[in-house]
């Protein structure tokens, strides 16, 4: 994966739909498959979602016809782009899309807890989000890796770290210096552990702004490090 391309937004349209850098750099996706994988993306980003609106909505957004859709469809399956599921519901055959398969592999050129529109499952807890992202460290190397490859401002705004930064913070409400309980940020004491976070939490330290500026010797730091 670009790292650069990780954050960067090439196109937001009046549904929401976001056709990211990453899509076309990595993907070498074109149109009219990166507004289709952009639509399938959208609609795969929260656990256990598929895309199901089906054919004739792909159609409509794109302007293509449905024979071309289908085609493109089919190469982007070929391709392992997205994942294609056919279920059965009263007799009728339906074909559902994702960028995950049916076992929960990731066809992401990069780690669903990297992805910045990544979802948790509704009404799941802190707790139950951070086992995840430790069992995710424990069984899949990659995630390291991608991690250790991507922009540290990116890095930042994935769902793996600022999950793990709201956690730390809901068990220690007040900055470790001074006891502040306002403006806290959570702070890397070494970096000796990073990608791996998850697994090692007491690397991090609750810090409140101020002495958060202090430690790095800044005037103004907008990102939690």
């Amino acid at each position: 994966m670009n790292k650069e391309n990780v954050e960067k937004t090439t196109q937001i349209d009046e549904n929401g739909y976001i056709i990211y850098g990453w899509m076309v750099e990595d993907l070498k996706l074109c149109s009219p498959q990166v507004q289709i994988y952009a639509i399938i993306h959208k609609y795969s980003i929260e656990q256990d979602k598929l895309y199901t609106k089906g054919i004739s909505y792909l159609t409509k957004y794109t302007g293509y016809s449905k024979p071309a859709i289908i085609n493109h469809l089919k190469k982007m399956v070929k391709k392992n782009l997205i994942d294609k599921r056919v279920i059965y519901k009263n007799n009728v055959r339906l074909c559902y899309y994702s960028v995950y398969r049916e076992n929960g592999e990731c066809l992401l050129p990069f780690n669903r807890y990297l992805d910045p529109d990544f979802k948790f499952a509704k009404g799941s807890t802190l707790e139950e989000n951070i086992k995840l992202l430790q069992e995710e460290n424990k069984t899949n190397r990659e995630l390291k890796k991608q991690i250790l490859n991507m922009e540290y401002k990116n890095f930042l705004r994935t769902p793996y770290w600022k999950t793990i930064a709201m956690y730390l913070k809901s068990k220690h409400h007040f900055c470790t210096i001074c006891h502040s309980d306002k403006a806290l940020r959570v702070h890397h004491s070494t970096y000796v552990h990073h990608g791996e976070e998850a697994l090692h939490l007491e690397d991090l330290v609750v810090l409140c702004n101020e002495c958060h500026k202090k430690f790095h010797g800044i005037k103004n730091n907008k990102e939690e490090k």
